[in-house]
């Protein structure tokens, strides 16, 4: 994402994590010496009230364990008519057994488009648009062979959205 985004002129970005580690691999990237990192307790962060026009959360909150406390800290962050993008997990093996979750990293949640409207409605958020993508889990794809990824990014276009198990979220601040 911090590519896509150096490519759009943006004032400045700001990148956080709540793993130095992760920083670390970020900051060793020379192409990213312009944004500035900081490690994070996402539910308080040291950043200012209505900091933000545009905050991005990328592969976060389907970790997350406490996605109303998550969107609290959203709402103050961002500016009013501000931006939220962000990413949901509709279904993945990694709920279906402690063992599929324990073997590849941890918990995760999933989320309903009810459970994104609850939560965008009970913060003072807007949905703006969501697409849903990838028929497999993300990480499924780097152990797959590109001619079989190839034939799956060409299902992907009539494959059903609800049956697909990412979803991109744009959300508006009110």
């Amino acid at each position: 994402m911090l590519p896509t985004l150096k490519k759009l002129d943006f004032i400045s970005i700001y990148a956080a994590d709540y793993s130095s580690e992760m920083l670390l691999v970020c900051k060793s990237n020379s192409s990213f010496t312009s944004i500035k990192f900081s490690e994070e307790d996402i539910y308080n962060t040291s950043f200012n009230d209505q900091r933000f026009m545009v905050l991005l959360s990328s592969r976060f909150i389907f970790h997350c364990d406490d996605q109303e406390r998550l969107f609290t800290e959203f709402n103050r962050l961002i500016k009013a008519d501000g931006y939220l993008i962000f990413d949901t997990l509709r279904w993945s093996p990694r709920t279906w057994t402690s063992l599929f979750s324990s073997r590849l990293g941890g918990n995760i949640y999933t989320n309903s488009d009810i459970s994104i409207l609850t939560l965008a409605n009970n913060h003072g958020f807007t949905i703006v648009d969501s697409e849903s993508i990838l028929i497999l889990p993300s990480f499924i794809y780097k152990f797959l062979p590109k001619l079989l990824i190839t034939l799956l990014d060409k299902l992907e276009s009539i494959w059903p959205s609800n049956l697909k198990t990412k979803k991109i979220w744009i959300l508006k601040k009110k």
